[in-house]
């Protein structure tokens, strides 16, 4: 699954952006008979460059 920039492989805990792999803290889990991917809510921090690694960036640092 892909989210913008960001890919988030089903089944496992790992967030892949930029050739950079963070581990989640939960699993991405699709559901096919109703067709719904169900990601941990970290996700969204990450994806939004909140955080990566934790490591904020730099212009949210300063």
């Amino acid at each position: 699954m892909r989210i913008g920039d960001a890919e988030l492989p089903v089944s496992k805990n790992i967030l892949i952006k930029n050739g950079v792999t963070d581990e989640l803290e939960g699993t991405v889990v699709y559901a096919p008979v109703t067709g719904k991917v169900y990601i941990p809510a970290e996700v969204i921090s990450l994806v939004n460059g909140a955080k990566f690694n934790g490591i904020k960036k730099a212009a949210e640092a300063a």
